[in-house]
């Protein structure tokens, strides 16, 4: 199984997708501004809420909403569940503050012996990094406040950042970055000779392949995490004092000392837009609600914190494509409800590829048309050079229409009448879509001549998954759906559920980050039920305002059913050294969740925990 099934696996059960954030060129446009009373000197926010430290030690909210008083930070954290925040100060201590009631300590950590000058949470809130110029990177454990590990370094830290998957954390080290598996207290890549400047901020990308890196001198270089290489470099003159990459790799934005916010497009190199601040730049920050599919840009100055609404940025069209391919990818993956075993891995090894392809220029085409619709072209004069017409289009680059001069003087006189069907469109480097393949066709003449370029374009490439392994996961996902209405349909014999709960399981592979920094297979596994609306009184859940799962027929036999799963199908794949991810969310009473819901304690202390809405 474990030749098969390369890497760690993630069991990730009702799992909640992230959207996408669309734009034009003016993508950025003021919302809100706070003024403050203090010279602010850090911040960090989390979406709608934020944390902003001045030079006296005054903390506060954005709103200017005083939080405390302590000694002046040298760095600052908010966690992702947004109830709490860590601030170093002088005194080498870092600090755990809630933003929820004023002036309440939750914590201290003591042991840096020298300037603390980065702090990050990991993602699930379970541990905070420091580094420090002591030469040393610590790992909290936030709940219990003791330290979790230690590990020493050659230099002083200035930056510290967490991976989304929580395997790795980044430090600087001179000019260069160290990789290290924290929970093996290993360096797994060392990212060097990118940087002539010391490094001041780090922050890993959404899928933790990439890292993006700023150092004094305004140079911001994006890693491919795998190899260690530079797959982007751009040089930022003016005084930069902060930066902050985009969920999607695709955007960067800079603050400088001069107050201006400058939003870089990453892919084609250039500055998409410039905005003056009054004063004197200090932090610059993204921050996306994957729940809610929200997206904010927010910095601040010396004495005001502003934010930027950014839904009119376009997405990054090849991490859309790829996801949209994946999913589609997925769908075609299945077996089939009359499909024998052996057709199904015939289907599935033949033509794996050969599909992927094919889905992959469909999803270009379906975003193509939708981004950069056709219009009505121009063309050039003759080229005898290129042999044929320029043909430009409002949306996409200029291609040649290839033909005899000859056969250009009748295309010239049908030209306003062409008909130009069936594109397809391929995606570049810089994310810029073009045109492989076009009719364009006389409806008078009847006569058609054709762009036909397809062999030349190389898609973005997406490394699919085996077909064994697709073959594999299809068989079990046949075998769990089977289970799971057998399971449901003798609680609904036996009336403890109603026939008005709808139930599924879906599987499929996903690459993903290992521990070691590699490719490995992921296995996401979905269970979800949904109370259907009705009239009825006993629908087998929870009566409506009530949340607990043994209230709950249909939720509590849908946790049965996961937990029996765990212990017999999936009991091969959970082996000491793999990573397993249970998520569950939602409600089942069908009413909708307008605000957090108080949590009764019943399993155990989860105060700080990230929570989402809706």
């Amino acid at each position: 199984m474990k030749s098969l099934f390369y890497g760690g696996w993630i069991f990730s059960f009702f799992v909640l997708c992230g959207g996408v954030l669309y734009a034009q060129t003016d993508a950025v446009k003021e919302v809100r501004l706070y003024d403050y009373s203090d010279e602010i000197i850090g911040a960090s926010n989390q979406l709608y809420r934020m944390v902003v430290a001045g030079e006296n030690g005054r903390l506060a909210t954005w709103k200017d909403i005083l939080v405390t008083n302590t000694k002046p930070a040298t760095a600052i954290s908010l966690s992702p569940s947004g109830s709490n925040f860590a601030v170093a100060n002088s005194k080498f201590l870092i600090e755990i503050w809630s933003l929820e009631t004023r002036n309440v300590l939750l914590g201290k950590l003591k042991g840096h012996s020298d300037a603390i000058c980065a702090l990050d949470y990991s993602r699930d809130t379970r541990y905070l990094v420091s580094g420090s110029l002591d030469k040393t990177v610590k790992i909290w454990d936030v709940k219990s406040g003791l330290l979790f590990k230690n590990l020493p370094c050659k230099y002083p830290v200035h930056s510290v950042c967490f991976s989304p998957n929580g395997y790795f954390i980044a430090c600087d080290q001179g000019n260069d970055i160290v990789v290290f598996n924290f929970m093996k207290s290993v360096a797994v890549q060392g990212l060097n000779g990118g940087h002539r400047l010391p490094i001041v901020k780090m922050k890993f990308s959404d899928d933790g392949k990439y890292l993006m890196s700023l150092d004094e001198g305004g140079v911001v270089n994006v890693w491919r995490v795998s190899d260690g290489e530079v797959c982007q470099k751009l040089a930022v003159t003016g005084g930069v004092k902060d930066a902050d990459m985009h969920h999607n790799n695709k955007y960067l934005a800079t603050i400088d000392e001069e107050g201006k916010l400058k939003m870089w497009n990453l892919k084609k190199k250039e500055l998409m837009q410039t905005l003056k601040s009054k004063q004197a730049g200090k932090t610059v920050h993204f921050s996306y609600d994957y729940d809610k599919e929200e997206a904010l840009l927010t910095h601040c100055d010396r004495k005001n914190c502003y934010i930027w609404d950014i839904v009119r940025l376009e997405p990054a069209f090849d991490v859309l494509a790829a996801k949209m391919q994946e999913e589609r990818m997925n769908l075609w993956n299945r077996k089939r409800v009359d499909e024998s075993s052996e057709a199904y891995a015939k289907r599935v090894n033949d033509s794996l590829q050969v599909k992927s392809g094919k889905v992959m220029s469909e999803v270009l085409t379906e975003l193509g048309l939708k981004w950069r619709p056709l219009g009505k072209p121009q063309r050039s004069e003759y080229d005898k050079e290129q042999k044929g017409y320029v043909l430009i289009f409002p949306n996409i680059k200029p291609f040649v229409l290839k033909m005899t001069q000859e056969e250009g003087v009748a295309f010239e006189e049908a030209f306003d009448r062409c008909e130009f069907n069936y594109p397809i469109y391929s995606l570049d480097e810089r994310d810029d879509f073009g045109l492989v393949y076009l009719e364009v066709y006389d409806p008078v003449k009847k006569k058609v001549c054709y762009l036909d370029d397809q062999r030349r374009h190389v898609q973005p490439q997406k490394k699919m998954v085996s077909g064994e392994i697709v073959k594999k996961i299809g068989e079990e996902e046949v075998v769990l759906k089977q289970k799971l209405k057998d399971y449901f349909d003798r609680e609904m014999a036996q009336q403890r559920i109603s026939d008005n709960v709808k139930v599924n399981v879906e599987a499929h592979p996903q690459e993903g980050i290992g521990e070691d920094g590699q490719a490995v297979i992921d296995y996401h596994i979905a269970y979800s039920y949904e109370v259907m609306k009705t009239e009825k009184k006993n629908v087998g859940d929870w009566e409506p305002g009530r949340y607990l799962l043994a209230e709950s027929n249909a939720a509590t036999a849908s946790v049965q059913v996961i937990r029996e799963t765990f212990e017999k199908e999936l009991a091969g794949y959970i082996v000491p050294g793999r990573n397993i991810t249970i998520k569950v969310t939602g409600s089942a009473d069908g009413a909708p969740i307008l605000r957090p819901i108080k949590y009764s304690g019943l399993y155990g202390d989860f105060s700080g925990e990230p929570y989402y809405l809706n």
